[in-house]
């Protein structure tokens, strides 16, 4: 892949992409999901890696089958240690 990159989609979110919306919102649409977020079930490992390191414009994931829009503001954002 060639950067920058402007679109990525995947199935799955990245995971603790939670932290970047109005999770409020999100579990009053989706409330079963306050049990995912409190264990860190929500979403997948692999696609929060290339969220870091691709760094894309913009994600789009649909398996939640919820709008829940997150900015991912990646000039302050460091990659996790592994």
């Amino acid at each position: 892949m060639k950067q920058p990159l402007d679109i990525f989609l995947s199935h799955d979110w990245p995971s603790g992409i939670y932290r970047f919306g109005n999770v409020d919102s999100l579990l009053r649409r989706k409330p079963f999901l306050a049990q995912d977020i409190k264990v860190g079930n929500l979403g997948s490992a692999p696609t929060e890696e290339l969220l870091y390191v691709l760094k894309p414009d913009y994600w789009f994931a649909a398996h939640l089958h919820v709008k829940f829009a997150a900015i991912v503001d990646h000039e302050v954002m460091r990659v996790p240690d592994e």
